[in-house]
């Protein structure tokens, strides 16, 4: 008997997706970071970045060069979009900056293939031993077994790209830019035989 399987996958930046690029600073610039530390940033200086989207609640700005990692929060009543814009303001996200900015995801699908996978699964069997005393105890235990199956799949490809920008609460001016981008693959199932 085939068993099917749908998997229906979400792709946003609810997760952990960690985008890498590069923070430009136009003018100088802190923060308070996840320690509660202050972190000023040089102006007029690039600075190797990566953005974490955390639960749609909490966007996470870490620095390779400082190993600092600054925390903005997003409102309750709001979230980061899979596509489209955000803003929220200083008081908002926690920091000394209003945030704002721009995700966009494309998705792609390959075409579905074919493939005999590798695969385990368990049976239970019966062993019996000596018990001692001339006579013989029994019990069923687990075995494990390799097999194959037959599998029917395809691969998303999901491109995203980050832009956002730090402004100052009162005039608005901005203070810095990051552009990041983030590619993976996922190997989605519509289709697995039992392993045999």
């Amino acid at each position: 008997m085939r068993k099917w399987i749908l998997l229906t996958t979400l792709f946003t930046l609810t997760s952990c997706d960690q985008i890498s690029g590069i923070l430009s600073t136009k003018e100088e610039i802190s923060f308070q970071n996840t320690k509660g530390k202050s972190v000023t940033l040089e102006a007029l200086k690039d600075y190797k970045a990566a953005v974490k989207i955390k639960n749609k609640k909490l966007i996470r700005l870490k620095f390779d060069e400082m190993k600092d990692e600054v925390e903005f929060k997003i409102p309750n009543e709001s979230k980061i979009p899979d596509n489209g814009a955000f803003k929220f303001s200083a008081a908002e996200v926690g920091q000394a900056v209003d945030v704002s900015g721009d995700v966009k995801t494309v998705v792609t699908n390959s075409k579905e293939m074919t493939s005999y996978e590798q695969c385990q699964y368990t049976t239970y069997e019966q062993v019996c031993r000596p018990d001692g005393k001339g006579g013989v105890v029994c019990s069923v235990v687990p075995v494990t077994r390799y097999g194959q199956q037959f599998t029917r799949y395809y691969y998303k490809n999901i491109d995203k790209n980050l832009k956002m920008s730090l402004s100052k609460p009162n005039d608005g001016e901005v203070a810095a830019n990051f552009n990041g981008d983030i590619s993976y693959q996922q190997k989605i199932y519509t289709e697995q035989w039992p392993c045999r």
